[in-house]
């Protein structure tokens, strides 16, 4: 667990992406409580566990359609983690046999936790989906929306090669984990104990799924990245429990230590490169986390729209059209002007103080206006050029209103 933490703690990616607003971080939270939940109830055989299992489950589902990926793979490898264990550990023929008494054991201790976890299970899903009981339609559309993923996962525009994952981002970002897992992965099945092979096989299953699927964005590398911190920690643990237990001489001791050491400098090597994506070069294209970000010029367009706008009496009205469909960050930016109005690319312009648009509309835009404006370009994001036009005469009008409202009257006495 210590081994684990601390990977995920210095984890480039996770880090990156735990500082978004993205599904993906409730995915992989989620995901957690469903492998803590089923592992502590087969430890401990506490009905709290399963109800955390089967809560976990639930919300990992409503989260984002890449649940049942997720939830098929965990499922496959406890099939495996059986197989495996009982025809190789255990030698034992009549796996399917032993596989579904286990099955209704399992049941057996479960009785009436079952339909309270399916009951727990309904409840939620109806609550969200329905949007709290307002959107009934929601409940149908939660199972439809795979009919609409499907194609979006063969064919989007963000389709990778195959070894997108584990050449472009884990070999290069994440390799002090690479190098335990592969620890990890090497003692499983070594020791072919029944929590390392489940290890093993759901970060085999989940590496291999993501990256079967032509659909590919780097945020989902996290999905990726949790079996691995366990299996990491699993393999740490078992090399301490041979020394401690059996192999207290002094060769193993050599060998725990170069592994400890070597994971060590890896990680030392790796602690640069985390701090300069995610604190310097956090929305630089260098990097594979920085999927068409952002970039820096936002906050000189917004600042000129500040600096331009300040000092009026009745800068938070002022009119501002903006004709773009790509539009965010900028409503958050521009949420003081309460008369900013977002027509979309395809509305026709009109004449306001500042006019907010696409490069490409530049064309079309200036066949509409009427007034006279300077033109400032900013890069939105890698491809994304905005224009802002600024109407000067309007301020300049303005300030002089302003200006004349200020001088007192003098009055005259006879």
């Amino acid at each position: 667990a210590l081994t684990a933490f601390l990977l995920a703690g210095f984890s480039c990616d996770l880090l990156y992406f735990s500082r978004y607003f993205i599904h993906e971080i409730w995915v992989v939270l989620f995901t957690l409580g469903v492998y803590l939940g089923a592992t502590y109830y087969v430890d401990r055989r506490r009905p709290i566990y399963f109800y955390l299992a089967c809560l976990s489950g639930v919300l990992l589902f409503c989260t984002k359609e890449t649940s049942v990926i997720i939830l098929f793979v965990l499922l496959i490898s406890f099939d495996l983690t059986e197989l495996v264990h009982r025809l190789f550990a255990e030698k034992e023929t009549n796996f399917y046999v032993q596989y579904i008494l286990r099955v209704k054991k399992l049941i057996g201790e479960l009785k009436f936790h079952l339909l309270g976890g399916a009951v727990l299970v309904g409840l939620v899903w109806a609550t969200l989906f329905s949007s709290f009981g307002k959107n009934p339609r929601g409940l149908y559309d939660s199972f439809l929306t795979f009919a609409f993923w499907t194609g979006t996962g063969v064919e989007s525009g963000h389709n990778k090669p195959f070894f997108y994952f584990i050449n472009e981002i884990l070999f290069r970002y994440e390799s002090p984990v690479v190098f335990f897992t592969l620890l990890g992965l090497i003692l499983a099945f070594h020791l072919r104990d029944k929590k390392g092979l489940f290890l093993a096989f759901w970060t085999l299953g989940i590496i291999g799924a993501h990256s079967v699927i032509p659909y590919k964005t780097p945020w989902l590398v996290i999905n990726l990245l949790l079996p691995m911190f366990l299996l990491s920690g699993y393999g740490i643990q078992q090399m301490v429990n041979a020394w401690s237990t059996r192999f207290r001489n002094s060769s193993y001791t050599k060998l725990l230590c170069a592994v400890l050491v070597l994971g060590l400098l890896l990680s030392a090597g790796q602690l640069p490169l985390t701090w300069c994506v995610n604190y310097v070069e956090y929305d630089s294209d260098a990097h594979k986390q920085a999927y068409v970000h952002t970039g820096r010029d936002v906050f000189r367009l917004v600042n000129d729209i500040y600096d331009t706008t300040a000092g009026l009496p009745d800068e938070g009205s002022l009119p501002i059209n903006i004709y773009t469909s790509i539009q965010w960050p900028l409503p958050f930016y521009l949420m003081k002007y309460t008369k900013a109005a977002w027509w979309g690319e395809s509305s026709t312009p009109a004449d306001a103080p500042i006019i907010i648009c696409q490069d490409k509309q530049e064309t079309n835009l200036n066949k509409f206006l009427k007034n006279k404006y300077k033109v400032t370009r900013y890069t939105l994001r890698p491809g994304v050029v905005i224009l802002v036009y600024t109407d000067e005469q309007f301020f300049k009008n303005k300030r002089m209103e302003s200006l004349e409202t200020e001088i007192p009257k003098v009055e005259t006495f006879h």
